[in-house]
C-alpha cells in the first residue's frame, strides 16, 4: 500500500524543505555550474559513452569473465546490463586508462 500510494506519506517539515531548497540552490550555483565541474562532467560523459558503445558492439574486448556473462545475458536480451555493470565498477583512473587504450 505504501508503494502504490499517490501521496507523500512522509516528508520534511516546511522549515527543513526551505533549508533543503537553499542548499540545492547553493550547490547548483557554487559547485555544479562551475566551469571546471562542467568540463569534468563533459569528459566523463565522453569516456563512459565510448566505453559503453565499444564494449556493447565488440564484446571480445571485454575481460573473459565479463564476456561469458555478456554471452549468457545476450540470450535474454540483457547484454547491455552487463556492459553497464562492468563500467560502473570501474574506478575513474581505470575507466580513463581503458578509454586511452581504446582510442589508441
Amino acid at each position: 500500500d505504501v508503494r502504490t500510494a499517490n501521496v507523500n506519506l512522509c516528508d520534511f517539515s516546511a522549515g527543513m524543505l526551505a533549508k533543503q531548497r537553499g542548499l540545492k540552490n547553493f550547490l547548483r550555483t557554487n559547485m555544479y555550474e562551475q566551469y571546471e565541474v562542467q568540463r569534468m562532467e563533459h569528459t566523463a560523459r565522453q569516456i563512459i559513452t565510448l566505453l559503453f558503445n565499444t564494449f556493447a558492439e565488440n564484446p571480445g574486448l571485454l575481460p573473459d569473465n565479463v564476456r561469458s556473462h555478456f554471452k549468457n545475458e545476450r540470450k535474454r536480451g540483457n547484454e547491455k546490463r552487463i556492459v553497464c555493470d562492468y563500467i560502473s565498477g570501474m574506478t575513474d583512473k581505470f575507466a580513463k586508462d581503458e578509454y586511452d587504450k581504446l582510442k589508441g
